[in-house]
């Protein structure tokens, strides 16, 4: 009840009243309860608002006569933001002498040591850290840290060996080890952490990969494309095996390995676009740019089946890039260009036309190609903001201008953004 009349209150801006019910809410609970700890801030905050931190300190220094760890941390907190980082040091070291194994008093006295200048300090707080909150590996992890930055590099890595072995079956724990370790250099002891992974978690693909790459660097490439092949066994739907052996392949330069799996795969899951993608990207890499345009072609022909507008105009540019490099462009958009004109003309066509046009640095026809494209489909905002760009790059802002007037109307979510493009012009 006490807590309630010292919120209406401070509601109120009655500070002298809200912070006297705060103290009788505080004085009916046990020490240590919850309360007088959620109560303790809201009192601190209604003096920060007043800025009036340094007779709250007073007051402190004046009520606890007796001093716990609460006591002492709420003061280093208090002296620490009022600017007293000594008075702020010697009070968390006195929170911790009467409660040691408080880990957030020792982060916040780590944090103001470490915002001092004081590495060694530091060092051997963070020790004390991991001594006195065992369960938390994080905190050994940070000592490890510190200690190699320090050149302690002999008493870093003993850190994350111990470690390791107080928790040996948490994967999260040695995916740290084995990046720490090949990032120190310390390739046999990554390896071992590497395998310990495959060992807590044998069906997961990232730590098999893992430790393929590790035997890859070392330059034993057997070894790595085994444990690789094994991704066959653990991911139980074939084609994603397939699929993910074949990704693996594909980033070490083993493109016709990677080209047989992703077709596998395609066999298996025909209308998975990504399996499509990967091995477009695999042909454009080996410049046999006929099968490129048949991979993006297939992956044009899968988005707009799904309707996925995000990936049509990427696997569309694509694809206009490949028959560029080619030299298949311009006898692909006179075919093109014949059907578009026709009695029933696809929008995709247009597009493609369009962008075609741009790629060859046709502006005439391309501004063509989308004005015909927003005569047949008067709602097309993709159309229209492209238009847009291309009368901007002809210096046509009188068109631009008419144009972006018809989208901020048409289109709602981007009015915004189509009368700052209109201010700008």
């Amino acid at each position: 009840l006490y807590k309630e009349i010292g919120d209406v209150h401070d509601k109120l801006d009655d500070v002298k009243s809200a912070v006297a019910t705060y103290r009788k809410a505080m004085a009916l609970t046990t020490r240590g309860h919850w309360l007088r700890r959620e109560l303790t801030e809201r009192i601190i905050e209604i003096y920060r608002k007043k800025e009036m931190l340094g007779k709250l300190i007073a007051e402190y220094e004046k009520r606890w006569k007796v001093r716990g760890q609460f006591a002492w941390e709420v003061l280093g907190r208090l002296y620490y933001e009022t600017g007293n980082e000594t008075k702020a040091l010697a009070a968390y070291r006195a929170a911790l002498k009467k409660a040691p194994y408080a880990v957030r008093t020792r982060l916040r006295l780590i944090g103001l040591l470490d915002r001092s200048g004081k590495p060694e300090e530091v060092l051997q707080e963070y020790r004390k850290l991991a001594r006195y909150a065992p369960g938390e590996p994080r905190y050994r992890i940070e000592l490890a840290k510190r200690l190699y930055e320090a050149g302690k590099h002999k008493e870093a890595v003993s850190t994350l060996e111990r470690c390791g072995r107080s928790f040996p079956g948490d994967a999260s724990v040695h995916s740290i080890l084995r990046d720490l370790f090949n990032g120190w250099g310390y390739y046999k002891r990554a390896k071992a952490e590497a395998h310990k992974l495959v060992r807590i978690e044998p069906r997961d693909p990232v730590y098999l990969i893992a430790l393929g790459e590790q035997y890859y660097t070392e330059g034993k490439k057997r070894k790595a494309l085994a444990v690789w092949k094994r991704l066959l066994r653990v991911i139980p739907v074939r084609h994603k095996a397939y699929a993910k052996l074949a990704e693996v392949y594909a980033q070490h330069k083993m493109d016709q390995q990677a080209i047989a799996l992703f077709r596998k795969a395609i066999k298996l899951s025909p209308k998975t676009i990504d399996y499509h993608q990967g091995l477009a990207h695999l042909f454009e890499s080996k410049r046999q740019h006929g099968d490129a345009v048949k991979s993006w072609e297939a992956v044009m022909k899968l988005a707009k089946a799904a309707k996925n507008r995000r990936m049509l105009r990427k696997s569309r540019r694509k694809l206009i890039n490949v028959m560029r490099r080619s030299y298949s462009l311009r006898g692909r958009i006179r075919l093109v260009a014949v059907r578009f004109k026709g009695a029933s003309p696809d929008l995709d066509d247009g597009f493609f036309l369009a962008l075609g046009y741009l790629k060859l640095n046709d502006l005439k026809s391309a501004t063509r190609a989308y004005q015909r494209i927003v005569e047949l489909w008067p709602n097309n905002i993709e159309a229209m903001g492209d238009l847009v760009k291309v009368y901007v790059s002809q210096r046509k802002l009188k068109k631009a201008v008419s144009l972006l007037r018809v989208l901020a109307v048409k289109d709602k979510a981007g009015r915004r953004d189509h009368y700052l493009k209109i201010s700008n012009l």
